[in-house]
């Protein structure tokens, strides 16, 4: 409880170590094996998208890490992910400073000549200074003024890099043609404006006029309905398997383990012929698979209890889908017939309260219970609850993982002594509370050598691919979405850890600046990892890209830790005897550092969530100035920088847009005008491509229909069935379309 012994330090800086170093030596080896996990952007992506593979060279692969340009993550994965690398790099820049001027100035300041008597890592803290050594103190005060200074440069240009960037993220051809980028959401609609026309003539004064508006209607029982059938599809997909399995086991046992198509035994009874289903129907596939063999299911009691008359697998999945496919057109028909009338009813807000749960349960569902409460509060993005859930757990992380064992370290392992002797509070203060930071030691040398190195070696994701397969690679659909669905990260979740390693860095780097160089390690080979992550493996949704919005909360949690390290360093002055100066200048620092955190937000949070009207021009379906081609020339003037022409946000940013436009143009239809007041959505579209065996839900709507309750709008899921030499799939395919279930 009062802190990790030097010992200890030594000890995981070791066993870390090794493991870094084993888990490099792993990647190293496996990686060109196991493209699928190590290098799936290389390969699995849509051909804009797709990153160059790595060196072929077993020890090529570092110098390719280092080489990418992290910017090209907006192109791949969004500025949400870009910003997150962003903010890394950031790190190891403001670190690398503060880490070399730290030894070379404190370590020696705080550890040479005669001091407190503190061994070991201990003897490089704070309170290792003895009290006639008081004008040793006055380093500490010199450098927390430059580090700060320093810390707050870098968040001045780096907010200004963030505006920028966003700035022409929302401006850009593709960005700005999306319906996400054009589709505003309007919550406490009151009910005389419960109509589409409604609405549009609320809103035509908005740039652009309104195009489309969706209503939130209730759909009473129709997503049950839709459920029942997205169930029932699955059900059938995985019997049309087993009975494929169970047509080829009679051919191969027939024909001494081979298959002949040509020499199929003929039916017999099966094995289940004795308890024979109710149903005599005749099936296509009779003459492969004996009635008895065919798979079969019982149906539940009570909802959840399978206890019920058995079935023929096939048959009631069938059956269901034609059923609830029926439903579903009845009830869509009557919605559009009701549409707009003065009786239709709307939901009401959700609403909900949480009952109480352990503290253990509470701990290991956190971020869920987290999400849970930006629900029941009312924020209706899911981008808005992720947002709210990176602050929540920001909290949680530095009261819980920083304060209390920093106190639970330093206070209440001295609880006994205070009892008996009350006056020593402050010198026990003085000299307790800098050796707990020996705890946060260990912590980073965890996240920099064992946390960075996991992170390359993947190997859970590597496991659970070929588990996966193994046991729930059953049907088409779930092998293809093992093998081709990519992984993706929760920034609400991901960003407080990384905050957090900031917040406790910042509070320390005075108190126990061995810290420091840590830290700069850990950011560093963060950075490294999460850019190759980024470009090669991971594939993070648009539809949950913020823009970036990360990013600026991010840098206010970095003044929480400068306040922590701030007001730290000020009581510990003013614990010292003779220390009421330096830490009346550390207050003072305080009030600079909250003067220019007010005028920062108050500069930059109108420039988070809005555009100013001169970009407006550079926006979809804007009109434009006129001036022709040469607008582009200057572009970097309309959004407040000089970005030269090599710059990474300048001509290799304009050429990934011009790409991604033209890829764009290829794939979505000119729109073509509309002259109704309500207007179909002019962004883009379905592309000509897609067929009939898409195999994503919904992809052959026509119209625009992103924002209806899939329920009312997303016709049957094709139902997948593999070839086979027996040619069984086949006659299924087309029995199944006979009877009026796509397949």
């Amino acid at each position: 409880s009062q802190g990790a012994s030097t010992a200890t330090f030594v000890t995981a800086l070791t066993f870390n170590a090794i493991v870094f170093g084993a888990e490099i030596l792993v990647f190293t080896l496996v990686r060109r094996r196991f493209k699928v996990i190590y290098e799936p952007r290389s390969f699995l992506t849509s051909e804009g998208k797709r990153q160059q593979p790595l060196s072929n060279s077993l020890l090529g692969w570092p110098l390719d890490i280092w080489r990418a340009d992290h910017y090209d993550i907006r192109h791949h994965n969004g500025m949400d992910a870009f910003f997150f690398v962003h903010f890394l790099r950031m790190m190891a820049r403001i670190f690398l400073p503060i880490w070399i001027i730290s030894w070379i100035v404190l370590l020696p300041i705080t550890g040479a000549g005669n001091t407190n008597g503190l061994t070991g890592l201990e003897r490089f803290t704070f309170g290792n200074v003895r009290r006639e050594q008081l004008p040793r103190y006055s380093a500490h005060v010199v450098l927390i003024w430059g580090f700060t200074i320093w810390i707050l440069y870098n968040i001045k240009t780096e907010m200004a890099t963030f505006i920028k960037l966003r700035q022409e993220h929302l401006v850009d051809p593709v960005h700005s043609a999306s319906a996400q980028a054009n589709t505003i959401l309007v919550t406490g609609v009151p009910r005389m404006f419960l109509d589409e026309n409604a609405i549009a003539r609320l809103f035509a004064h908005l740039p652009g006029g309104v195009k489309k508006v969706w209503l939130n209607r209730d759909l009473k029982e129709l997503p049950d309905v839709y459920d029942r059938r997205l169930k029932a599809a699955n059900k059938l997909e995985s019997a049309e398997i087993a009975l494929l399995k169970t047509a080829l086991k009679l051919n191969k046992k027939a024909n001494k383990g081979t298959v002949a198509p040509d020499n199929h035994p003929a039916p017999t009874e099966g094995k289940k012929q004795s308890k024979m289903l109710e149903s005599a129907t005749a099936h296509p596939v009779d003459a492969y698979v004996p009635p008895g063999d065919r798979p079969t299911h019982r149906l539940p009691v009570l909802g959840f209890l399978p206890f019920g008359k058995k079935v023929d697998t096939i048959e009631w999945a069938t059956k269901e889908i034609q059923d609830t496919t029926e439903i579903l057109e009845k009830e869509r028909a009557l919605i559009a017939e009701q549409e707009g009338r003065a009786g239709e009813k709307y939901p009401p807000l959700n609403s909900g309260i949480l009952p109480p749960v352990a503290l253990a349960i509470l701990m290991m569902l956190l971020p869920i219970v987290l999400r849970l409460f930006g629900h029941f509060e009312g924020i209706p993005r899911k981008t808005g609850i992720e947002l709210s859930l990176m602050t929540r757990f920001f909290i949680f992380q530095v009261v819980h993982g920083f304060l209390v064992t920093t106190i639970s370290g330093s206070i209440t392992s001295a609880i006994e002594g205070f009892s008996k002797n009350p006056t020593q509070i402050p010198m026990v203060l003085a000299q307790r509370l800098p050796t707990a930071s020996t705890f946060f030691l260990t912590y980073a040398i965890l996240q920099a050598l064992s946390g960075t190195a996991g992170g390359l070696l993947q190997i859970a994701p590597l496991v659970i691919y070929y588990v996966k397969l193994f046991i729930l690679g059953s049907t088409p659909r779930s092998v293809y979405s093992i093998r081709y669905d990519l992984r993706d990260v929760f920034f609400g979740t991901l960003f407080p850890t990384i905050t957090l390693l900031v917040v406790i860095s910042f509070g320390y780097s005075l108190i126990s600046p061995v810290i420091n160089g840590l830290a700069w390690l850990a950011f560093a080979l963060f950075y490294f990892v999460w850019k190759y992550l980024f470009l090669w493996q991971l594939d993070q949704p648009a539809s949950g890209d913020t823009g970036g919005l990360f990013f600026p909360k991010a840098i206010q949690h970095m003044f929480v830790g400068l306040y922590i390290q701030q007001i730290c360093l000020a009581a510990l002055f003013f614990l010292l005897p003779g220390g009421k100066a330096m830490g009346g200048v550390t207050v003072a620092l305080i009030i600079v550092t909250a003067f220019f955190h007010m005028v920062l937000n108050n500069s930059y949070k109108p420039l988070l969530y809005s555009l100013p009207l001169t970009l407006a021009h550079k926006s979809y379906g804007m009109p434009q100035t006129g001036e022709g081609d040469d607008t582009n020339e200057d572009e970097s003037a309309d959004f407040g920088g000089d970005a030269s022409p090599t710059s990474p946000s300048g001509v290799k940013a304009s050429k990934k847009r011009e790409e991604s436009v033209q890829e764009e143009k290829i794939l979505v239809p000119s729109p073509v005008p509309n002259t109704s007041h309500v207007q179909h959505n002019q962004g883009p579209g379905p592309t000509k491509d897609y067929g009939a065996s898409v195999p994503v839900e919904g992809k052959r709507n026509e119209g625009p229909t992103d924002f209806n309750h899939p329920a009312s709008v997303e016709p049957q899921r094709i139902i997948w069935i593999p070839e086979d030499p027996l040619g069984i799939g086949k006659i299924e395919a087309d029995h199944l379309n006979s009877q009026g279930v796509e397949a």
